[in-house]
């Protein structure tokens, strides 16, 4: 997991393993007071949700729902001060529920919280120690009430994450008494639960975030029309966050950029990471002034740590796109000075620390693909004649927009020599390339040819984003092995 985005992850936190998780329509927080709670802990209404609040008779449901809401403070703004009141919740709140009839399921879905802040705190062996925890949890209450809603969905939830561990780390997991997880019956799982809940105010919310699994855990990362439909109407802060996380890790910048403009301002203040996103996409769509502009507001309204170096880097972008060479690397030098702790602000010092090596043209090709202007992307790569170091850049920009635009020949060509080039290039373009052309590999039946790409991609992934990488490869052998 510690592969993925940080926001990523906090998304996964909000909809895959929260609180809601516990319980169905029948069940206590189905009752007014508390799904009022729930609903106003998602609309970031604090006032909402200490009036609803008052009204909760029941105490460990009561510190139950204030732990969530911490959790959902932490994930808007991750500073030592929401970690500290987020402990404090969390602590009080697995006192709290001790004694309750649904203890181990509402014990596994806090102790799940903790190990996945905890990881995007740095601390490895602590969020491994609380995943643990939560799966001894969640087996206790297969044990004792396996039939309860709340089981359903921790059930779902493990079967997803479970079978994500890489191959290699499948052994150890056994010895510590994990199962080995099942993607597909996972979200079989998942969707079951999301019909329960689907008409519970606050619940109802949750239960839309969970199709994001899909999106960030499976190869074919899709959702349907359905969800897509519901999803992009939606106006609760953390749910049109995730969707356009979703937009962005399918260039889809046409569509991000429809559901922010819809956007009330409340809900974007209450919210400052969205700011982040149409900075990022500004970038994308090459408008270049928004987005020196966006990420100026972002560091001013934000009051978190993750993502703030992005926003000087992002401006580096900007002003090389600008052709302004003198502000583009001043702004990298303050990106790559700031601190960082988690897995995605480390990539970003690391890609402020090489700003200065990019090519222009490359980079301008790269953020047009992003968006999803691929035959942009490809106009601007076609006759260029970049220098010999970034050649292998070069034919994975190519291949990439030979692909979207449905040129899988020269896609392929274009993979085949950047992967070549690669043997001693530490880079992430000659993995991704094995993986990429594995997966047209896969889509035309080759399978032999699929899996023979990704033992390349499996030799070149010494370097960058290893950890990534490593996930994405395990994706595309899942789907050659007809499990996706």
């Amino acid at each position: 997991m510690s592969s993925l985005r940080l926001k990523i992850l906090s998304t996964l936190v909000v909809s895959l393993l929260s609180l809601c998780s516990s319980w169905a329509q029948e069940s206590v927080l189905a009752s007014k007071a508390s799904s009022e709670a729930l609903a106003a802990v998602y609309a970031y209404d604090d006032a909402a949700f200490a009036e609803a609040l008052s009204r909760i008779d029941d105490k460990a449901i009561a510190a139950f729902v204030v732990e969530y809401k911490s959790l959902l403070d932490y994930t808007a703004a991750n500073n030592d001060g929401n970690y500290k009141r987020y402990v404090e919740a969390s602590d009080k709140a697995l006192a709290a529920v001790a004694k309750h009839r649904f203890e181990p399921t509402l014990t596994s879905n806090l102790q799940m919280h903790r190990s996945l802040v905890e990881l995007s705190t740095g601390s490895l062996w602590g969020g491994g120690v609380y995943f643990w925890k939560s799966y001894r949890s969640f087996k206790r209450g297969e044990e004792s009430h396996k039939d309860y809603d709340g089981q359903l969905m921790l059930r779902g939830i493990f079967d997803v994450l479970l079978s994500q561990i890489p191959e290699k780390w499948k052994g150890l997991a056994g010895l510590f008494g994990f199962s080995s997880g099942n993607l597909q019956q996972g979200f079989a799982e998942i969707e079951q639960y999301h019909q329960k809940v689907a008409s519970v105010p606050g619940l109802s919310e949750e239960s839309q975030l969970l199709v994001f699994a899909n999106i960030f855990l499976s190869h074919d990362q899709r959702i349907n029309d359905e969800q897509r439909s519901r999803l992009r109407n939606n106006t609760t802060p953390v749910v049109v966050y995730a969707y356009i996380l979703s937009n962005g890790r399918n260039c889809m910048g046409s569509e991000a950029d429809a559901v922010m403009s819809r956007l009330p301002q409340s809900v974007i203040d209450r919210f400052p990471l969205i700011i982040h996103q149409q900075a990022k996409f500004a970038l994308r769509r090459l408008d270049t002034k928004s987005a020196i502009r966006y990420a100026d507001e972002f560091l001013q309204k934000y009051r978190g740590s993750s993502c703030c170096n992005d926003a000087p880097l992002l401006k580096a972008y900007a002003y090389l796109v600008q052709g302004d060479t003198r502000q583009a690397l001043e702004n990298a030098q303050k990106a790559a000075d700031m601190p960082f702790s988690s897995d995605v602000d480390k990539r970003t010092n690391a890609d402020a620390k090489i700003f200065p090596t990019m090519d222009r043209t490359l980079v301008k090709a790269r953020f047009q693909f992003e968006y999803g202007n691929f035959a942009e992307s490809l106009a601007t790569l076609r006759g260029y004649n970049p220098p010999q170091q970034h050649l292998i850049e070069y034919n994975f920009r190519l291949a990439r927009a030979e692909e979207k635009l449905g040129n899988l020949t020269s896609a392929i060509s274009c993979y085949d020599k950047a992967i070549a080039m690669s043997a001693k290039d530490k880079r992430y373009f000659g993995p991704y390339s094995a993986v990429y052309a594995a997966d047209l590999m896969l889509r035309q039946g080759n399978l032999a040819k699929a899996k023979e790409y990704i033992q390349k991609a499996r030799s070149l992934n010494n370097g960058e984003f290893s950890k990534e990488i490593d996930q994405r490869i395990s994706l595309t052998l899942r789907a050659i092995d007809g499990d996706k």
